[in-house]
């Protein structure tokens, strides 16, 4: 069985403005994930590194890396960027199912 901390398979969308614009947050639970309708999502004032995906229309992984503390992450092709707190990033081609 696949564990939620290491592998990411699923995504919550981030509805209304303040989810939006905190994201996971200063200091994320491991587990936590987020997906956001943008092109580019940012670290600053969160605490920890995190894990970012860049999606298409229909959630296939286009790039992903690790994203440390500060830093700015910007994916011109994506419909979807997603984040995770304590996974690894999903692998390119992975689908990643967007949970609305």
């Amino acid at each position: 069985m696949d564990d939620p901390v290491t592998t990411a398979r699923s995504v919550r969308v981030a509805h209304g403005f303040r989810q939006r614009l905190f994201g996971l947050g200063r200091k994320p639970l491991a587990g936590t994930s987020l997906a956001f309708r943008t092109r580019s999502v940012h670290t600053f004032l969160v605490g920890t590194t995190i894990s970012v995906a860049a999606l298409d229309e229909r959630g296939r992984v286009l790039h992903s890396e690790r994203l440390a503390p500060n830093r700015l992450y910007v994916q011109v092709r994506a419909a979807w960027i997603a984040e995770w707190a304590g996974a690894a990033p999903p692998p390119v081609d992975t689908v990643i199912t967007l949970l609305k």
